[in-house]
């Protein structure tokens, strides 16, 4: 990368970093998908059970392949083979796990954390459930606000998942979310996390690694 590219996608990342963290989140930033890798290995005690929630990122860091060393006790959802029961029954176990992997789909420069999901399945353990939570974010999904997170959710990361997952929505066709009533739809909630509740829940913390390269949608 340009070495020019790379100091602004530095500068940026530390400054929402240092805007997490003043929310409550625990956060770091790493310059590479690799340091990203590196740091969420380093993260995770040997023994400790972990499940993944969907998101592009953690194939493109190298995280889930590297989760499935017999060190840890991973709930793979991505393991083949796996039919709706199954990845129902994953989904409800990845709600009592130690660690939870997964991404944002945009995050502003104040600190705030957005997601956008269909079953809630990856929503569910983020907000409630595992003892930790980690959030691995490119420097793609930092928005400046809360509006033009969710112009990034409708123009971006809607309908390229959509596309991903070859559904047929109204999103796929148009280039950008649609508003759509689908049964396909996988937009059916949004989440915002303001701050991190250490008062009450302190049982459940969340992690960000903020990543000085474009990942994901």
């Amino acid at each position: 990368m340009d070495i020019n590219m790379q100091w602004m996608y530095e500068n940026r990342c530390q400054k929402v970093v240092t805007a997490l963290r003043r929310n409550r989140f625990d956060a770091y930033y790493v310059p590479d998908k690799d340091a990203a890798r590196q740091k969420t290995v380093e993260m995770i005690p040997a023994g400790a059970s972990l499940a993944f929630g969907g998101s592009m990122t953690l194939f493109e860091t190298g995280i889930v392949e590297a989760m499935r060393d017999p060190r840890w006790k991973l709930i793979d959802r991505y393991a083949p083979g796996l039919e709706r029961p199954q990845l129902l029954e994953i989904a409800l176990q990845s709600l009592r796990v130690d660690y939870f992997l997964t991404s944002a789909n945009a995050v502003t420069e104040a600190g705030e954390l957005l997601f956008v999901d269909g079953a809630n399945t990856r929503v569910a353990p983020v907000l409630f459930g595992p003892a930790h939570v980690i959030l691995v974010i490119g420097v793609n999904k930092i928005c400046p606000d809360l509006a033009s997170a969710q112009k990034h959710m409708q123009t971006v990361a809607r309908p390229v998942n959509c596309k991903r997952l070859n559904l047929d929505t109204p999103c796929v066709a148009a280039g950008a979310c649609q508003d759509c009533n689908s049964p396909e739809r996988i937009c059916n909630s949004t989440v915002i996390l303001h701050r991190q509740n250490t008062r009450v829940n302190d049982t459940h913390k969340i992690h960000v690694i903020m990543v000085a390269e474009n990942l994901g949608y």
